[in-house]
């Protein structure tokens, strides 16, 4: 739930006012972060995700570096994860050949959305990121939820 509480709260501008008395780029700042984020992530096994992009739309200048930095962010973790599933033996040839079938409809969704950023201004890029966050923190909530009953 916590994850979802951040969204929430970003939504209504709490954490803009928070991100003006703290420096959110300070090293121990960034360090108890991460360090609270990899816990309630590891713990609950999602939300880590959500909790980085509302760190990041608060520390990076505008929404192009935003997008840039959660590309690159979200790469890296694709490449991690890739190599952890490798290592540990859950990938086999059928996976890899799903994967490949997949590559054009992955660009296809790259160059669509590039397509529309490049039009978008920075209210409705941040009006955009806030829906899928909220869309994404009800999820998790519901799949909790469900899990629970």
């Amino acid at each position: 739930v916590c994850s979802s509480d951040l969204v929430v709260m970003d939504t209504f501008k709490l954490l803009d006012r928070a991100a003006r008395v703290v420096d959110i780029r300070k090293p121990a700042v960034v360090f108890g972060l991460s360090a609270v984020t990899g816990l309630i992530a590891g713990l609950a096994g999602a939300g880590g995700i959500m909790m980085l992009a509302v760190y990041l739309k608060h520390a990076c200048r505008d929404y192009i570096s935003l997008r840039a930095t959660a590309a690159l962010i979200g790469t890296l973790l694709i490449f991690w994860r890739l190599m952890a599933t490798v290592v540990a033996g859950l990938v086999d040839l059928q996976l890899v050949a799903e994967a490949v079938l997949l590559v054009p409809i992955v660009y296809l969704g790259v160059w669509v959305g590039s397509h529309y950023f490049r039009n978008m201004g920075a209210e409705r890029y941040y009006n955009l990121f806030q829906a899928l966050l909220l869309v994404s923190a009800i999820g998790l909530m519901v799949d909790g939820i469900l899990k629970l009953l």
